[in-house]
C-alpha cells in the first residue's frame, strides 16, 4: 500500500492548441496589477505558435512534439490554491524535466516529452497543506489532472490490537483511508501502532497474514465504520478469537496424523466485521487446535490422506468447541500410474532414468512398480535406469499396484536417437602401409565412422617393405609411438610417417669372414648386412688379415681395396688369397721384389753350376788328352 496525499480528479480537457509542447519549460504571462508573471520558455523550437485558452487566459509557447499536462489545484472544498509549485520528474532517472506554479485561479500547465513522470506538488508553506507526490503518470498525449490538497498532518491516531485474553497481536496492518489520503502502519511486538494524520473522516481496516500465531486465524481482513478524527485519538481493538480443538480419527477410532484442516468464515464483533481463514495439520496423535473469530457459522474442512474421504461441515464458533473428526474410507479406486524420464531425448548408450514418483495412490498405498522398457527388457522399482542399445521409438509401460491389489498402467513413447558419429582417417607417408585397427588388418589410406566417445586402437608396423625396399617407423604427425588409442570426440585424421626408402647392402668376404673394414669411416666386419638410404658409400678393406692377402672384389674383379658404391645395390664380396704353405703371405707388390731376388739367386746358382760344370769338363778334356797322349806314347 502507498501513502497518498492527493486525489486525481478527471476534468474536462482544457481548451488548448492541438499542437504539442517541446521539451523544456512553459511560459505563462499574465498581467495582474501591473506586474507581468513570467515563466521559462518551453524548449527551443523551430516553429512557435500561440495557443490561447479562453477558459484560463493563458499563453503557452508550444511546438508539435510534446503533450501538455494541465489542470486545477484545489482543496477538498473546491477552493483553488495559488502559488503551488509543480515539478515533473522523470520516473526512472528522477531528473526534473519541467516545472511551473499555479496562477491565482489555481490553474497550471506543463509541456513534457512523452514518458512516465512523478509530479511533485509543493504548496506554499503558509498554506497549511501537505506536500504530495503523484507517481508514475504515463503521458502519451495531453493530460488533464486535477490535484486536491489536504491539510498537513496535525493529529495522532494510535492504539493497540489484542486478543480476547489481552495478548498483543503483532504484525497486524492498520490501514486508514479517506477521500484524500491513505496511510498504514503495523503493530509492534506489544500490539501497538501510531500514525500522524490530517483531520478527516476515515475508514479503518485491520489485515494480517504473516507470520502465523496460534491465538488468531492465519489470515483475517476486518473493517470498521467511518470515524471522524479531529483530534489525537487512541483506539484499542480486541479480537474476539475462539478455539476449535479436537482429534482426527479413522473409522476404527485410531488417530490420523497430518490431516490438513481448513477453517474460514465471516465475523462481526464490536465495530469490526470481515473474513478470516486458517489452515493447520493434525499432529502425530491426531490432535489439532484451530483459532477462529466468533461466528455462528464457521466452515471446517478436513483433507485426509487419499484412502479417506474429505470432510466438510459448519460449526457454531461463538464459543470454544471440542470436535472429533471421524474419517471414512474412500471407495476402492485404483492408483494412478505416472512417470517421467531424463534425458528427455536420449541417444543410444545413454543412461536413462525413469521416475515413477508422480504415481498417486487412490485408496491403498502403492506397493510395486513394474517397468517394460519396450525393447524386450524389464525392471522394477519407483526409480530405475536403463540403456538402449539401438535407436528408434520404444513404448515404455509402467504398472503400479497398491496394497489393495488394484493396479493401473501408464504407457508413453520414448525416442532414442542414434549418437553422433565421427570419422577416423589414417594416412601414411609412404602410402599403402598395412596396419591394425582393433586387431583387424587395414591398409592406408583408410577411413571409417565411429559413434561419439568410441575408443579405437591403432597399431602401425615397425617396418614397411615394398619389394626390395624398406621403410622404418618414424612418428605420427602428433607424436611418437606406433600404438595408440583414439577417443572419438570429433573428426580425426592421423598421418603415420616412415623413414626411407632403405636399401639392403651386404658385404661379405671369402674365403674367411670376420674381416674388419669401414663404411664411410664407420668400423664394421664381414659378414655385414644393413639397410641404408640410397646414396654413395665408401668401403675400405684391409690389405691383409690373419695371413690372408687382399686380392680383389668378386663381383667386378676390381683389385682396389677402397671402393665407392652407389645404392641401391646388392652384395659385395671381398676376396683374399690364402698364405703359401709353410710361408707367410706377402703382398703382391713385395712379391714382385722377392721374385727378382729369387730369379737373380737362381741365375747365380745356374751360372755357378755352369761354371763348375765347364771347369769339370775342361778337366775331363785335359785328362782325356793326357790319356790319349799316354796311349800314343806307349
Amino acid at each position: 500500500m502507498h501513502s497518498l496525499a492527493s486525489v486525481l480528479v478527471p476534468l474536462p480537457a482544457i481548451e488548448l492548441s492541438s499542437t504539442k509542447h517541446i521539451f523544456g519549460k512553459n511560459i505563462f504571462e499574465r498581467e495582474e496589477e501591473g506586474e507581468i508573471l513570467k515563466r521559462p520558455l518551453c524548449g527551443i523550437v523551430a516553429l512557435l505558435v500561440l495557443c490561447v485558452s479562453n477558459a484560463f487566459g493563458l499563453f503557452c509557447a508550444v511546438a508539435v512534439e510534446n503533450p501538455t499536462v494541465s489542470g486545477l489545484v484545489r482543496d477538498k472544498l473546491g477552493t483553488p490554491i495559488s502559488d503551488v509549485l509543480i515539478v515533473a520528474q522523470d520516473a526512472l532517472t528522477e531528473i526534473e524535466v519541467a516545472s511551473t506554479t499555479t496562477n491565482v485561479t489555481g490553474e497550471y500547465a506543463l509541456c513534457v516529452p512523452v514518458g512516465t513522470y512523478n509530479f511533485l506538488v509543493t504548496p506554499p508553506p503558509e498554506s497549511g497543506f501537505a506536500n504530495t507526490t503523484i507517481s508514475d503518470v504515463e503521458v502519451t498525449a495531453d493530460v488533464v489532472m486535477e490535484i486536491v490538497l489536504v491539510p498537513a498532518d496535525t493529529i495522532t491516531f494510535s492504539g493497540v490490537v489484542v486478543d480476547r485474553d489481552n495478548t498483543p497481536v503483532p504484525n497486524t496492518e492498520i490501514e486508514v483511508s479517506s477521500a484524500a489520503i491513505n496511510k498504514f502502519d503495523y503493530t509492534d511486538e506489544n500490539g501497538s501502532f501510531s500514525m500522524r494524520l490530517p483531520p478527516d473522516f476515515y475508514n479503518i481496516r485491520l489485515y494480517r497474514s504473516w507470520p502465523h500465531i496460534p491465538n488468531v486465524p492465519n489470515t483475517f481482513y476486518l473493517g470498521s465504520t467511518a470515524l471522524n478524527l479531529t483530534e489525537d485519538t487512541s483506539m484499542n481493538f480486541t479480537l474476539e478469537n475462539r478455539y476449535l480443538s479436537g482429534k482426527v480419527v479413522d473409522p476404527y477410532g485410531s488417530p490420523v496424523a497430518n490431516v490438513t484442516i481448513y477453517t474460514e468464515g465471516y465475523t462481526t464483533f464490536s465495530n469490526l466485521q470481515g473474513s478470516f481463514y486458517s489452515a493447520i495439520k493434525s499432529d502425530s496423535q491426531g490432535n489439532f487446535n484451530a483459532s477462529v473469530f466468533t461466528t455462528p457459522s464457521a466452515t471446517l474442512k478436513a483433507t485426509p490422506p487419499p484412502r479417506y474421504a474429505p470432510v466438510s461441515f459448519t460449526v457454531n464458533a461463538t464459543e470454544d468447541k471440542t470436535i472429533i473428526i471421524a474419517l471414512v474410507y474412500q471407495p476402492n479406486f485404483p492408483p494412478i500410474a505416472g512417470f517421467e524420464w531424463t534425458p528427455l531425448v536420449p541417444v543410444v548408450g545413454d543412461v536413462v532414468t525413469f521416475n515413477a514418483s508422480s504415481s498417486t495412490p487412490n485408496g491403498g498405498a502403492i506397493v510395486s512398480f513394474e517397468w517394460d522398457f519396450g525393447d524386450g527388457l524389464y525392471g522394477s522399482g519407483e526409480l530405475v535406469t536403463h540403456q538402449y542399445s539401438t535407436c528408434g521409438n520404444f513404448t515404455v509401460g509402467l504398472n503400479v499396484t497398491d496394497s489393495e491389489g488394484i493396479w493401473d498402467v501408464e504407457q508413453k513413447q520414448i525416442t532414442v536417437e542414434a549418437p553422433p558419429t565421427y570419422t577416423l582417417a589414417v594416412e601414411s607417408s609412404p602410402t599403402g602401409v598395412e596396419f591394425m585397427v582393433d586387431g583387424v588388418p587395414r591398409k592406408t589410406p583408410w577411413i571409417a565412422s565411429y559413434i561419439e566417445n568410441a575408443s579405437v586402437s591403432l597399431t602401425m608396423p615397425e617396418i614397411h617393405a615394398v619389394g626390395e625396399v624398406r621403410h622404418f617407423w618414424d612418428h605420427w604427425d602428433d607424436g611418437p609411438g606406433r600404438s595408440r588409442t583414439v577417443a572419438m570426440t570429433s573428426n580425426i585424421t592421423l598421418t603415420a610417417y616412415y623413414a626411407g626408402p632403405y636399401h639392403e647392402l651386404t658385404v661379405t668376404s671369402s674365403p674367411i669372414t670376420g674381416i674388419p673394414f669401414t663404411i664411410n669411416g664407420e668400423p664394421e666386419a664381414t659378414p655385414y648386412t644393413h639397410w641404408l638410404l640410397a646414396g654413395s658409400y665408401t668401403l675400405h678393406m684391409p690389405q691383409t688379415y690373419e695371413g690372408y692377402l687382399w686380392s680383389h672384389w668378386l663381383e667386378d674383379g676390381d683389385t682396389d681395396r677402397i671402393k665407392t658404391i652407389t645404392l641401391p645395390g646388392t652384395t659385395y664380396t671381398a676376396v683374399y688369397s690364402p698364405p703359401p704353405v709353410g710361408g707367410t703371405a706377402v703382398s703382391m707388390k713385395s712379391g714382385y721384389k722377392l721374385s727378382w731376388i729369387a730369379a737373380t739367386l737362381l741365375v747365380s746358382v745356374l751360372v755357378m753350376v755352369l761354371a763348375s760344370s765347364r771347369k769339370s769338363l775342361r778337366k775331363h778334356a785335359y785328362m782325356a788328352r793326357m790319356h790319349a797322349c799316354w796311349v800314343e806314347g806307349s
